[in-house]
């Protein structure tokens, strides 16, 4: 799928024609993206490289509605940005980025932060944030989807790149992290299944990338050991769902999470593990269940419409990123977040394409049954109503965006924007969507 500004002038007529509205998002995501024709100034009056993919454009001072700096580069999502630069075959973009990767890294810019340095400035230079190991991961994957791009090269830096941060994880990936949120610190679910899809594609990839036989003996040993601690430490039989963290030493945000359902569509968690459903099917509960204290009531509204539901992060979440703005007990609905539980959809949908009959025993009857799926249902019917609950997630994004610009959140009781604007991730995690429908 290829961007370009002409795709700005067809704007859809319907809200499921997704394709259509997918490239358009595509054009709206490259506003965030630096060029060395289109230069992002940010707060402090810094100029961008190419390849800085800022997180919005929201920054106080010019959005009074914000309280947030989003004109920052997230290593976690420029990668996801990335990833969207290799699947549309977008080469000037991927070069930019591994040159923009490469000077984020670079000892002298870095000086004493880790590797997994979670935020820079434009400039490259790192901000004062905070460490964040699913960065490394989800930027190594993004470096690898988009290899065939890279001129000779380029290949060697983002060969480099790859390598430098590998090591880093073998040597760390044992250890806690700040999460997906960057609210908790602890052993992240999120962080070990990016990890871990990491070195699965790295050793799928080890001839480019020219690693060792130690280095892939390692990276097996670490692959092995990540898959255990996934099962051991996140799996809560008696809650019947993932814990996002395992071992917290500080932070808020409770162990039902959706980024349980965003490390299988970032990372590695079958889409169709039966633990995964359960964990799934509480999120959307959570959210979506007028008995539910952390209901949207914006939900109620969008499924008369054949909408929804919107997806937030996890209950009792008080995050929104606005001045002066009510508070729900369960904050709001993001853009990610629905947009990714979508995707998670039409994936097991994939699975099931080929007639496979559905599994439903007492972890995954609640997610099945969510859906109009029971055991009753014929084989054949299954990806239909699976990708029917994926697109109407995403016709609940854009019912409720400003002409397609998506920020970071809707507000649960009446589906307006809020938080900061155009979101990069947003239009990220749409495109990823699509895709992925387009695949079943």
């Amino acid at each position: 799928m290829s961007y370009n500004i002409v795709y700005l002038n067809a704007f859809p007529a319907i809200d499921s024609d997704f394709d259509s509205i997918a490239k358009l998002m595509g054009c709206l995501m490259m506003r965030n993206v630096a060029t060395s024709g289109w230069v992002i100034n940010d707060s402090s009056a810094r100029d961008s490289k190419p390849g800085c993919v800022i997180a919005s454009p929201s920054y106080p001072a010019g959005d009074p509605g914000t309280d947030q700096d989003y004109v920052h580069h997230w290593t976690r999502d420029a990668a996801i940005v990335a990833m969207e630069f290799a699947a549309a075959q977008n080469k000037q973009s991927m070069e930019d980025y591994v040159s923009f990767c490469k000077a984020t890294l670079d000892p002298a810019n870095l000086g004493g932060n880790p590797l997994d340095w979670a935020c820079f400035y434009v400039d490259g230079h790192p901000r004062p944030w905070n460490a964040q190991s699913d960065g490394p991961a989800l930027l190594c994957l993004a470096i690898m989807a988009g290899w065939a791009l890279l001129s000779a090269p380029v290949q060697l830096i983002a060969k480099d790149l790859v390598h430098k941060n590998l090591v880093f994880l073998l040597s760390n990936y044992p250890n806690k992290t700040t999460n997906l949120w960057e609210e908790t610190f602890g052993h992240s679910l999120f962080a070990r299944a990016v990890q871990l899809r990491c070195f699965r594609v790295a050793l799928a990839n080890a001839a480019s990338l020219g690693l060792t036989a130690a280095e892939q003996a390692s990276l097996n040993t670490a692959k092995i050991d990540l898959a255990q601690h996934i099962q051991n430490d996140h799996w809560a039989p008696p809650d019947r769902r993932y814990r996002s963290i395992y071992d917290a030493v500080y932070g808020r945000g409770w162990d039902l999470n959706v980024d349980a359902v965003m490390a299988s569509v970032y990372g590695d968690l079958d889409c169709t593990d039966p633990q995964l459903l359960s964990t799934a099917a509480q999120v959307r509960n959570a959210f979506a269940h007028p008995s539910s204290p952390w209901y949207y009531g914006i939900n109620g509204w969008d499924a008369s419409g054949g909408r929804g539901p919107l997806i937030g992060r996890y209950p009792m979440d008080t995050y929104d990123g606005n001045l002066g703005d009510g508070e729900t007990l369960g904050g709001h609905p993001w853009a990610p977040c629905t947009c990714n539980f979508a995707e998670f959809y039409y994936r097991i949908a994939k699975k099931h394409n080929g007639g496979q009959a559905v599994v439903i025993n007492s972890l995954t009857e609640d997610f099945y049954n969510q859906v109009g799926i029971t055991a009753s249902t014929l084989p054949a019917d299954v990806p239909l109503l699976l990708r029917d609950a994926g697109d109407r997630m995403l016709r609940a994004i854009v019912y409720h965006s400003d002409h397609l610009e998506l920020s970071e959140q809707f507000n649960g009781n009446n589906g307006f924007e809020c938080s900061v604007r155009n979101l990069t991730w947003s239009y990220a995690s749409f495109i990823s969507a699509v895709r992925a429908r387009n695949q079943i």
